[in-house]
């Protein structure tokens, strides 16, 4: 609907008032058609707001002349059936005035959605051309470091050919988690992803993940800090998945955190629920960034020239598996250079519970 300005008003103030005078200029048939013209010229500019504005003062002016100049002629049969008409023809320009709005408003509500979804699907778009170009970037660099390794080794060009292998080793693990993690997206996508949930001891299964990074965690010269670990809790999820989560929440950690800095671990039970919680003192996380830190193939920093390795799909599949497993999982960071905390929590499963249920 158009909006209400002074302006308008004063313009139809003015041609309202303006009828007294031009009443007089026209023929005596045609003497209604005059008070109908502010009604018409405010529907048609300023909408039916200030259209109905005008019919009000319109009848101000034809009660003060009749009041003036013929005050017998008020109240009278042919006053009133004038009156009656008078307001019958106004409020159809105003009802049709205001149907009119209505319509431009869900134009302009349509095309606003539209011009949306049209940003947004650009946005996908510019995400998954980025993503493809990191996937790229990703996948070929451990290629590269496998083949030239492996042609010192067939050259013979090395003096230590089990650092070599170990190496290639590594490469090779890395490039197989990057391609597993493209086919979890795409199992997800798909709904064709297999859980096999059982009872499971979370606050072993950090250990677990744990253990499998201490070589990551010493290279960089970390501190890790143990909290308290309730490790005789049980939740009902697949172990695979849950390690999976893990892993990916303590090599986000890691990954982030400088030489030096340190990544806290603990898992504790409160209000019927297991919460463990990944908190690390590396480089946070942007307000502006906190919304989309789980989307898919989003990074906070997506340049190719960036100093940590990744496609935006860690976090996302932690999300989702999680989820898929009736957890929650949420991120926490007071900005750059303050660190990030993620927090995951499991509902306590109780066998007998399970038992009774079953029974």
């Amino acid at each position: 609907m158009r909006s209400f300005t002074w302006p308008r008003l004063a313009v139809t103030v003015v041609a309202a008032a303006s009828t007294y005078y031009l009443r007089a200029l026209t023929p005596s048939a045609l003497t209604a058609l005059t008070f109908l013209f502010p009604v018409l010229f405010a529907g048609y500019l300023f909408g039916s707001v200030l259209a109905s504005v005008a019919f009000g003062l319109t009848l101000l002016v034809i009660h003060g002349f009749l009041w003036l100049e013929t005050p017998t002629a008020l109240f009278t049969q042919q006053y009133i059936v004038g009156i009656f008409n008078y307001a019958l023809f106004s409020a159809l320009i105003i009802l049709y005035t205001h149907r009119h709005e209505k319509v431009l408003w869900r134009l302009d509500e349509s095309l606003a959605r539209e011009k949306e979804a049209r940003q947004d699907a650009e946005e996908e778009n510019r995400v998954k051309h980025q993503f493809l170009a990191t996937l790229s970037h990703e996948l070929i660099r451990p290629i590269n470091v496998i083949l030239g390794y492996l042609e010192i080794l067939l050259a013979e060009r090395t003096r230590n050919p089990r650092r070599a292998l170990e190496i290639v080793h590594r490469n090779a693990q890395q490039q197989a988690r990057l391609i597993e993690d493209v086919l979890d997206v795409s199992r997800i996508t798909t709904g064709t992803v297999q859980l096999l949930p059982g009872e499971v001891r979370p606050g072993a299964v950090l250990r677990d993940a744990l253990e499998s990074l201490q070589p990551a965690i010493a290279s960089k010269g970390l501190r890790l800090h143990l909290g308290p670990m309730d490790e005789y809790a049980i939740i009902h999820a697949d172990p695979d998945r849950l390690r999976q989560v893990f892993w990916n929440l303590l090599s986000n950690s890691i990954k982030f955190t400088q030489q030096g800095g340190t990544v806290s671990v603990r898992a504790t039970t409160t209000d019927g629920a297991v919460e463990i919680v990944i908190q690390d003192s590396g480089r946070g996380i942007r307000k502006e960034f906190m919304p989309h830190v789980f989307d898919m193939f989003r990074q906070a920093d997506p340049s190719p020239t960036r100093d940590v390795s990744g496609m935006g799909l860690g976090l996302n599949l932690v999300k989702q598996f999680v989820e898929l497993q009736g957890g929650t999982v949420t991120a926490h960071s007071d900005g750059e250079g303050a660190g990030a905390t993620f927090t995951c929590r499991f509902p306590i499963y109780s066998p007998t519970a399970g038992e009774a249920q079953a029974v």
